[in-house]
């Protein structure tokens, strides 16, 4: 990917400055996510930007001036088409990070990451623009949520009791319940646990497996399921919202959104959601501080 030279330089935008290392952090995410743009178009797979991503690319063409990462969101069924596919169709230095991925991930999201260690190889941090740290994008699952009342709450008490136990299960072990717990989630679900096997992983299969239980013939919504346990029912999205896609330009390149777009920004943001406010992210700014920090510790930078 080509960038100009002016578009590594220290500039102001709203009245916030952005350091030209973080430009070239924002052009190292560009290329992981024209990556799995580009991974996406040719497997026939649709994603969305979400969250301020998708707000950037509306109201900005790009990044909102004080964010620092990347989000995008696919339909479960096309999530779990790219998890099948991206470690081989990634570049080889990328990391893919999940549940199925790793042991002992507890995040119910797929990471993409451009490298293993920050800095761990000058080919790599020349690929990605002179950005000698580790950035990604994260990727969440859209789930149907049922219609029907009873069954909408069926869905979030198993799947709470199911991704409760998998993430504090050292926890429940301590205290001797895993055992009462995992009795009922078999009574609940139908689903048997093999005890002389890694039994979290069996819980976080369970959990991903209660969060598709449903069909389309009984949803007209979708949501991120853990969004809507944490954060309630208003973070449950209609389906209808997904039905197709826009490409639309975010900095120097272009990318899928919502055709709907200004739905999924208004039941996110708020109508006024045009409204430039700096109240801050999920995360410290910027992302890489701990890295860089680390870094300098070993005389790296």
């Amino acid at each position: 990917m080509v960038f100009k030279d002016d578009f590594f330089k220290t500039e102001s935008r709203l009245d916030f400055v952005i350091e030209e290392e973080m430009k070239r952090a924002w052009a190292a995410e560009l290329e992981v996510l024209a990556i799995v743009d580009d991974i996406c178009h040719r497997n026939n797979i649709r994603y969305f930007l979400d969250f301020g991503t998708l707000l950037g690319a509306v109201r900005h063409h790009g990044f909102i001036p004080w964010d620092d990462d990347v989000d995008i969101c696919m339909l479960r069924k096309d999530y779990m088409r790219f998890n099948s596919i991206a470690k081989e169709a990634l570049p080889k230095h990328f990391e893919v990070k999940n549940f199925y991925s790793e042991e002992l991930n507890d995040q119910p999201t797929t990471t993409i990451l451009n490298r293993h260690q920050p800095a761990d190889d000058d080919r790599i941090t020349e690929l990605f623009h002179g950005c000698p740290y580790i950035v990604g994008m994260d990727i969440f699952p859209l789930d149907l949520i049922p219609d029907d009342p009873d069954s909408f709450e069926l869905l979030k008490d198993l799947y709470s009791a199911a991704y409760d136990l998998g993430q504090h299960f050292e926890n429940y072990e301590e205290e001797g319940k895993t055992e009462s717990f995992l009795e009922q989630l078999q009574e609940l679900t139908g689903i048997s646990f093999d005890r002389s096997s890694d039994l979290r992983r069996q819980v976080w299969n369970l959990s991903e497996r209660i969060a598709m239980m449903f069909d389309e013939g009984e949803c007209s919504r979708v949501a991120w399921l853990s969004d809507v346990i944490c954060h309630g029912d208003r973070k449950v999205r209609k389906k209808e919202w997904y039905s197709d896609v826009i490409r639309v330009p975010f900095e120097n390149i272009y990318v899928d959104i919502p055709r709907d777009y200004d739905s999924v920004l208004c039941a996110r943001f708020g109508a006024a959601y045009y409204e430039c406010r700096n109240v801050g992210g999920a995360h410290d700014y910027p992302f890489y501080k701990v890295q860089k920090e680390f870094l300098k510790s070993r005389g790296k930078l």
